[in-house]
């Protein structure tokens, strides 16, 4: 197969997290692995810098037609992750690329180009108004994780609960995981409990006042790290992104809180699917006593065990592969 030149174009940071960093990133490593060339172009602050792969270019795409439009030259395909873009800034790309892929979460927009992605789960269900001359990748056999979730350990479910994770993702939530975490040690005093600050929190040791001797805080972990915590926890507290899919695929049964308003797919249909409980959105005011409720129904063992295989039978991990394998297909078809 023809070796292509690959350009993954998306937006993120500390402010407003790295969802869509991570499946960018899940998409530039599936490119290598199928020996394509990639870069990716990043808008977004310094905070990424650990996280992007060498020779990314981290710039405000957008707002800098010139530089994108030098950047893009000899690129075969460009896959666009981005809630910031309107219509015609997609159509501008597809006018400089020879096939262009956008990734949906919410049928933002009807948009151009050759193919729309959107792994989110039952996102097959959408009420899309589909063009003949675009293809769909659609549900969550198409949602791109990283390589540690391509093939991977699954979560042994025991008894009892003996670990808990907690992570928000790249914002600042630190009030919130106080919150949470007085629950936490309420309900499973004994647990031992991780906490991943993420590297947008500041002083988060101040702001925990209810952690307990069995409390560990962490400012950041890299993917492997954050892999074998997944691995072995025994239930994830997690915002309503990216990682939900991420735990799926290893079995981690979790409790999820929406922090943002694109979210709502996510927890809504994984709590369908039955591999999560949705303690409610950040500022619910029942949510700390749903939280509470739902801690203690985890205990509860073949609800966990349950939660588990739900997760696993959605999410083989090979989504990211699935994607590019498509892409260069179809442009060799197109060429």
């Amino acid at each position: 197969m023809t070796k292509l030149n690959v350009a993954i174009l998306t937006e993120g940071g500390s402010a407003i997290g790295w969802g869509h960093i991570m499946r960018c990133l899940s998409l530039y490593q599936a490119c290598v692995t199928k020996g394509h060339r990639a870069r990716m172009f990043v808008h977004a602050d310094k905070s990424v810098s650990p996280i992007v792969p060498k020779g990314t270019l981290r710039f405000n795409w957008l707002s800098d037609s010139k530089r994108t439009r030098s950047a893009l030259k000899g690129t075969d395909i460009a896959i666009v992750d981005s809630y910031l873009t309107k219509r015609s800034d997609c159509g501008y790309i597809s006018h400089l690329v020879p096939m262009t892929a956008f990734i949906d979460d919410n049928v933002r927009m009807a948009y151009p180009g050759d193919f729309v992605i959107n792994g989110t789960v039952y996102s097959e269900r959408y009420p899309y108004v589909r063009s003949k001359n675009q293809r769909y990748m659609l549900g969550a056999r198409y949602m791109p994780l990283r390589k540690e979730y391509w093939r991977t350990k699954t979560a042994v479910i025991k008894k009892e609960v003996k670990r808990i994770l907690v992570s928000f993702g790249g914002n600042q939530h630190g009030t919130m995981i106080d919150k949470v975490l007085s629950q936490v040690v309420r309900v499973f005093p004994k647990a031992r409990k991780t906490i991943i600050a993420g590297v947008g929190a500041r002083d988060l040791k101040k702001i925990l006042r209810h952690r307990d001797k069995n409390t560990k805080i962490v400012q950041n972990f890299n993917a492997r790290e954050m892999h074998r915590e997944i691995c072995r926890t025994d239930i994830m507290i997690s915002a309503g992104g990216q990682t939900l899919y991420e735990l799926a695929r290893v079995g981690v049964p979790t409790i999820a809180i929406a922090v943002a308003d694109n979210q709502f797919n996510n927890v809504k249909g994984w709590s369908k699917a039955g591999s999560i409980k949705y303690a409610g959105y950040k500022t619910d005011k029942t949510l700390y006593r749903k939280l509470a409720k739902t801690l203690n129904d985890m205990k509860n063992y073949s609800l966990r065990a349950k939660m588990n295989r739900a997760g696993r039978s959605m999410v083989d991990g090979k989504g990211a592969q699935r994607i590019i394998e498509e892409l260069a297909r179809a442009y060799e078809k197109k060429n």
